[in-house]
């Protein structure tokens, strides 16, 4: 299975001095083993890789296959539907959404409490797409299952 890392944990994920990292130890290793990838699209995104100095570290992974690209245009287009369906300005993450919809990724790294319930609001994805969860700490580690590389959606 894929997993969204939303910007506020990339350093608990990938900066092995950060505080937090053996919280988030779980999902390098899965990743690591094979039974897992990271999920990257959109120009918000990229753009918050790039302000958090992950941008050559998700070019490797994707050339290594550990981290899939998701067609930038389709998630920048579903952003802007997420934005005209959401009616007040209280989630900052309609990026986030996007990705996750036009992936059909349903596994979400975050800390961003105050997007918990847009992240999980049914109304802004596909119908059929399963239910969004989030890993928050070492505790989630039962989300992190193998599912095939096929279920993620619009690859580039």
């Amino acid at each position: 299975m894929g997993i969204v890392i939303d910007a506020n944990v990339l350093a608990c994920v990938f900066n092995d001095n950060h505080s937090e990292y053996k919280e988030f130890l779980p999902i390098r290793n899965w990743v690591s083993s094979g039974k897992g990838f990271y999920i990257f699209g959109g120009e918000k995104y990229k753009a918050e890789l790039l302000k958090s100095g992950f941008t050559k570290l998700f070019r490797l992974l994707k050339d290594s296959g550990k981290a899939l690209a998701i067609n930038d245009n389709l998630v920048d287009e579903y952003e802007k539907d997420v934005i005209l369906k959401i009616s007040d300005n209280k989630c900052d993450d309609p990026h986030i959404v996007a990705l996750l919809a036009v992936s059909r990724c349903f596994l979400l790294a975050s800390h961003d409490a105050r997007s918990f319930d847009y992240i999980k609001d049914r109304t802004l994805y596909p119908k059929g797409m399963k239910v969004v969860k989030i890993y928050q700490k070492r505790e989630h580690a039962n989300l992190l299952v193998e599912v095939s590389l096929t279920k993620i959606k619009n690859t580039v």
